[in-house]
């Protein structure tokens, strides 16, 4: 399009109609200067103004743009450039929006995946299991757990006598290089302790997260005190990039047993085999029972959940102890667990033989 040709089209229209250049400025709703630009072939005609004085002076667009009244054909040609011009200008438009959403999407994605590595470098291997364990001539220990977390310390332990000794106090201490420290005193055979990180009430979390100590017992019974060393061993540790569910040893249907436990055939064919354990599952009227049997341990356990508590029974074969903790799920209280089996109120507990025990072993 010729700007000039255009602006002095638009002149003479003006000047055959006798108005000045505010008069027609008015009209087109643009200022005298602005008039006088695109008059000039100094600005270029926009199509809403091109429209307005196509109206004004009864004059087709495609006339106005080719500077001149024209005949059919040349009507028809200018049509299809104005037409054209008009395709490019919505492709422009188009792209444009385009160019905007790609950036609203990346600029999404880009948050996105700075969350994401945020969250990766916060959470990878930062949660790690371990087992405590530590023996000597007259004490053992059992339920040893060690779980360490960004979040809080987890240490759970008993110690238990071979010899019938009566426990008085039980200390657990950690030490390094530089210190020697107390981390509880009991007077029974159980530590259950929870720390948070940066609180440090009772452990030291970096010292302990890096394995620069160790820890020990300090048992007190019949005024003599013994020493136990706790070995910790790694469990496990959230090291996996990728999560993925473990091939099963067998289809759960039958696993050979192990030629130093013995395990009843009624276990091996009910049960599931899943985490080092067989477990069983039974919905009842008010409650639902879980049954397993761990073979490492020859341990056989019996947890009824009822709605507002759980009752747990845990009979360890070999020693023939039977071990019995009550948990109120309204607030996460845990009993401590009672050893029962030569308690006077064992009679009270029977029905766990009559009811599962004796079902499944004999």
């Amino acid at each position: 399009m010729d700007n000039n040709k255009i602006g002095k089209f638009i002149r003479k229209l003006r000047e055959d109609k006798g108005w000045n250049q505010e008069e027609l400025a008015e009209k087109i709703y643009v200022s005298r200067n602005n008039l006088s630009d695109i008059e000039n072939g100094k600005t270029m005609l926009s199509p809403d103004k091109a429209l307005f004085l196509g109206d004004i002076f009864n004059v087709s667009i495609i006339d106005i743009y080719n500077g001149k009244i024209l005949d059919k054909s040349d009507a028809v040609k200018t049509n299809e450039t104005i037409n054209n011009i008009s395709e490019s200008k919505v492709k422009l438009i188009k792209l444009k929006y385009i160019k905007i959403m790609l950036g609203i999407v990346l600029c999404f994605v880009l948050i996105i995946f700075a969350f994401l590595v945020y969250y990766f470098f916060n959470s990878y291997n930062s949660v790690k299991f371990y087992k405590v364990y530590g023996e000597n001539d007259n004490f053992n220990t059992n339920k040893g757990l060690l779980v360490l977390s960004k979040e809080n310390i987890h240490f759970s332990l008993s110690i238990e006598s071979k010899n019938d000794q009566d426990i008085k106090m039980l200390t657990l201490r950690y030490k390094d290089d530089i210190k020697d420290e107390l981390i509880q005193q009991v007077d029974d055979n159980y530590f259950y302790i929870t720390d948070y990180y940066n609180y440090n009430e009772y452990f030291d979390y970096d010292a302990i997260n890096k394995g620069k100590g160790e820890f020990y017992a300090e048992v007190e019974y019949d005024d003599k005190k013994e020493i136990i060393d706790l070995s910790v061993i790694k469990q496990y540790e959230n090291k996996r990039l990728f999560l993925k569910k473990d091939d099963p040893i067998t289809d759960g249907s039958y696993v050979p047993p192990r030629e130093e436990v013995n395990i009843p055939d009624k276990i091996l064919k009910e049960f599931t085999y899943e985490h080092n354990a067989y477990s069983y599952q039974k919905k009842m009227k008010h409650y639902t029972v879980y049954l397993g049997f761990v073979p490492d341990t020859n341990m056989f356990f019996v947890s009824e959940v009822y709605k507002d508590y759980s009752i747990c029974y845990d009979y360890y074969i070999d020693l023939n102890e039977l071990y019995y903790e009550v948990i109120d799920l309204s607030d996460d209280t845990l009993a401590k667990p009672q050893l029962i089996t030569e308690s006077t109120d064992y009679n009270k507990y029977k029905n766990f033989f009559e009811n599962y025990y004796d079902k499944y072993f004999k």
